[in-house]
């Protein structure tokens, strides 16, 4: 969703790399805290998670730029379930949107200082039997 919302700026491309960079170097720290030792290993799971990542991306911006119905089938396709929890679709479209229009009041500064947070969606999550 910040991403969205930085593309207005000039330097959206480097301020967006740079998330994307961070997200990155995240997961690589993530994949060798969990044991794997091999270059090649983490690597290859890296490349993977470039190519859905991508994918994802594409579709969520789909959906943001569009309605509300292919961000729902983004949304499904993408993100449904996660760890073990059943979200129901309508709830995170609306959670998105809401949450966009929560970054629009926040000026363009304090968005790229990284000082927002989003709103809590854990009212939404109901657990799997």
């Amino acid at each position: 969703m910040a991403m969205v919302r930085i593309r207005a700026n000039p330097h959206a491309k480097h301020y967006n790399q740079g998330l994307v960079d961070s997200f990155f170097r995240d997961a690589e720290a993530r994949i060798r805290k969990s044991g794997i030792k091999s270059g090649r290993i983490v690597n290859d799971t890296l490349k993977d998670l470039v190519s859905s990542f991508k994918g994802t991306v594409m579709s969520l911006d789909e959906g943001l730029a569009t309605s509300d119905a292919v961000l729902a089938a983004a949304v499904w396709r993408n993100l449904v379930p996660i760890d073990d929890a059943v979200l129901e679709v309508d709830d995170i479209v609306r959670y998105i949107r809401t949450q966009l229009k929560q970054l629009d009041t926040y000026d363009e500064s304090r968005i790229l200082a990284g000082q927002f947070t989003f709103g809590p969606i854990h009212k939404q999550i109901s657990k799997c039997p």
